[in-house]
């Protein structure tokens, strides 16, 4: 199980078994070859020397050599000529009368690496029964290293899942023993600034002020780290009903206007002129619009756009939150959805949590759609899901495009 020894032994194990003086492997990473191993039955500091020199220079798999032709190809081949590997900014020749054998490692469809092996540069050529017993030995080979791959990967998810679970529980934890100091903190300010307000100086009412607002916001984001923690141990259960998601949508919109008001923006709320119903609980799918609607206004400049749309298709419902704000680059997107995940260079633009967007995906999951972004930078961002649409009903409901919050 230590991958490692393994590809260490390999080549050993080719002489060994099959006959041959000297064996070399070669890994495969990106679009070349890296020396890895080898191994002979005679005169090991010549063969020490000739890694050392392919070590310099890795063999690219689209370079005219042997192990090349046979990372390519996944076939076995002999030499006919061609060098063996690249070294030090030229091509490795077969020095005498040696005939190298070279044959992949593949193990799942996927490339390990070439093996390569021959009688030694004054021994008989290899035939073609050798390249058979290699291509063989080979095959082995590759299934042993990816047994070995696959093992330690599950190791590592098993690692990064007991961690994962041990920081949710520590965060939950945690979260869980603020909640009562932080309102009796909060209580307590409220409390001084209504029965001292008549002798409070200006300071003074400043400060309270500010202790009122910041444990506020403290504590709604242990409710979100809690919230985070019972998703992902799924004990948030859903209250569902069949209810028109477009009204569900436009609710939710509707009451973030002074918060789209505040940075002087424009929402526009498009929605269809037929019922969208959907099996959904309300409080939570307004909650996803609410945390998809405020992150877009967070990361969009003041006197910029954002559109909250609905739309009916065939046997499902897209809803979509976009802006015309500076958009995410291509290498973010994949981590926009993590916990706590800013995306870099954000801090002085928007505040927040780091959590709204790892919840609202937990919630549309919850209830059994998909949630995905698509962004071009310096034209805006768009989120998505889709949620199944009950069918049934083609009734026309008074409503249609509304601005909720206009520039100015």
């Amino acid at each position: 199980m230590d991958l490692d020894a393994l590809l260490e032994r390999i080549p050993e194990e080719a002489c060994d078994r099959l006959g041959f003086e000297r064996a070399l492997l070669w890994t495969a990473y990106g679009d070349a070859l890296h020396i890895r191993a080898g191994h002979t039955r005679k005169d090991p500091g010549r063969l020490s020397g000739l890694m050392s020199c392919m070590e310099e220079q890795p063999t690219r798999l689209d370079a005219e050599t042997l192990v090349s032709e046979a990372a390519r190809t996944r076939r076995p081949v002999l030499s006919s000529g061609q060098p063996l590997a690249t070294g030090r900014d030229a091509p490795l020749g077969t020095a005498g009368q040696t005939r190298f054998a070279a044959t992949p490692l593949v193990g799942r469809d996927r490339l390990i690496g070439v093996l390569a092996a021959d009688h030694g540069e004054y021994g008989r050529s290899v035939t073609e029964e050798d390249l058979v017993a290699l291509s063989t030995f080979a095959s082995m080979a590759g299934l042993a290293v990816m047994n070995v791959r696959l093992v330690l990967e599950a190791g590592r998810a098993e690692a990064f899942r007991q961690a994962d679970a041990l920081k949710s529980d520590f965060l939950a934890m945690v979260s869980h023993d603020l909640r009562t100091p932080l309102t009796l903190i909060k209580t307590s300010a409220d409390l001084l600034s209504e029965d001292l307000s008549e002798g409070l100086l200006p300071v003074q009412k400043r400060l309270i002020d500010n202790i009122s607002r910041s444990s506020l916001r403290l504590s709604s984001f242990v409710e979100e780290i809690l919230e985070v923690a019972q998703l992902e141990e799924g004990r948030v259960e859903l209250h569902t009903e069949i209810s028109d998601l477009g009204y569900v949508v436009e609710d939710a919109a509707r009451s973030l206007e002074l918060l789209v008001d505040g940075k002087r923006q424009v929402l526009h709320l498009q929605l269809p002129d037929v019922a969208c119903l959907a099996e959904v609980d309300r409080h939570r799918m307004q909650q996803v619009i609410t945390n998809l609607v405020t992150n877009a206004c967070k990361y969009t400049p003041e006197g910029g756009k954002l559109w909250v749309r609905v739309r009916p298709e065939w046997g499902a419902i897209v809803v979509e939150v976009e802006d015309n704000g500076p958009g995410i680059p291509p290498d973010q997107l994949e981590y926009v959805f993590q916990k706590f995940y800013r995306l870099p260079g954000s801090d002085q633009r928007a505040k927040g949590t780091g959590l709204g967007l790892t919840i609202a995906r937990s919630l549309v999951e919850l209830h059994g759609g998909v949630l995905g972004v698509h962004s071009v930078p310096g034209e805006g961002t768009k989120f998505w899901f889709t949620l199944r649409r009950v069918l049934g009903t083609d009734d026309v409901v008074e409503r249609g495009e509304a601005r909720i919050a206009e520039l100015g």
